[in-house]
């Protein structure tokens, strides 16, 4: 059970940042996206 747990513990951190990873790269996505439909609705 002890082994379990130190296996989870390791592993939290990998999974927490792949999560932010995915987060960021949706997020700069969405700025994107946004951007683009904002610059071509002044530029007509």
């Amino acid at each position: 059970m002890t082994s379990f747990f130190s296996k989870i513990k390791a592993y939290y951190p990998y999974i927490f940042l792949k999560k932010e990873e995915r987060i960021c790269k949706t997020r700069s996505i969405l700025f994107e996206k946004i951007f683009q439909t904002f610059t071509s609705a002044r530029m007509s």
